[in-house]
């Protein structure tokens, strides 16, 4: 879990907040694509509070997100899914 993103705070023009609280990154497996050697990364990211307050709605939710992402061990980007 990277301490960079643990209790990182986010204000939109002041009428939206969301607090990340808690993020994961797995390394979960090395395979290749289009002949480039990539790492397979899983992320995810739970229990996130989020509030609005703007003219005509209010709300308090949180929000959650997961996904994985592919990235070149050859030059750290990430890579190119499409062919």
């Amino acid at each position: 879990m990277p301490d960079l993103l643990e209790d990182f705070d986010i204000e939109f023009q002041n009428r939206v907040s969301f607090t990340s609280r808690y993020q994961e990154l797995t390394w979960s497996a090395i395979t290749k694509h289009n002949n480039e050697v990539c790492a397979v990364i899983k992320f995810e990211s739970e229990y996130n509070p989020v509030k609005a307050d703007t003219p005509g709605m209010s709300f308090k939710g949180r929000s959650l997100y997961y996904g994985e992402m592919w990235v070149s061990l050859e030059d750290r980007q990430r890579a190119r899914l499409c062919s």
